[in-house]
């Protein structure tokens, strides 16, 4: 899949996160060329953005968690 372009540590309060934004294209995803000139193609092609479409809800999903996680750090820091 994606390769990693971005990562960020974060250490506080003893514990440490490590967060990982992968990079995100058409052309990583597969889908920058797509072909619809011919209905196999364009079957092949809604296959292939089903495919991003799932990635993308991945990596959302995971940097929702991410912040998240750093919210609830931020709240606990005691220098706020």
């Amino acid at each position: 899949n994606c390769v990693s372009d971005a990562i960020l540590v974060i250490s506080a309060l003893g514990q440490i996160l490590d967060i990982r934004i992968p990079t995100v294209s058409l052309e990583e995803l597969g889908i920058k060329n797509l072909d619809l000139t011919t209905a196999e193609s364009s079957w092949e092609g809604i296959d292939s953005v089903k495919g991003a479409i799932s990635y993308i809800s991945s990596v959302r999903s995971r940097l929702g968690a991410y912040q998240n996680r750093l919210e609830h750090t931020m709240l606990r820091l005691p220098f706020r």
